[in-house]
């Protein structure tokens, strides 16, 4: 099966009622940067991605660099994250310096892709 490589409309949360039930039920992982809060959904739902990022981490440049490498990460590494959850991405202090290898081993160090099966090798 081929990796969706692109983000979706309704890979995103968008209504702040969605991000309020994430925060207020969720498990929550902190990292230096980030507090990565992961709301279960039903299954066969998919996963969605929020960000929030507020004025005390930056400017506005600063503000929308820092979304747009955390949804630049959730597209890429969609398979670390739980399949059927929303998760919310609270940005700390420092977050607008990251790179992106930086930012992948933070959520490394959380969340890890499900381990597949090593194929066997072939008997003569």
């Amino acid at each position: 099966m081929v990796a969706r490589l692109t983000l979706r409309p309704h890979d995103r949360l968008k209504r702040r009622a969605d991000y309020l039930r994430a925060q207020a039920s969720g498990r929550k992982h902190h990292t230096r940067h980030f507090l990565i809060v992961v709301l279960a959904r039903e299954p066969g739902a998919g996963a969605r991605i929020g960000v929030t990022v507020t004025k005390r981490v930056g400017n506005a440049v600063a503000r929308n660099r820092v979304k747009r490498l955390v949804r630049e990460l959730f597209r890429r590494e969609r398979e670390r994250f739980p399949p059927d959850a929303d998760i919310v991405f609270i940005a700390k202090d420092g977050a607008p310096e990251l790179r992106y290898d930086d930012l992948l081993a933070e959520v490394a160090a959380r969340f890890s892709p499900p381990s597949r099966p090593r194929p066997r090798a072939e008997q003569p």
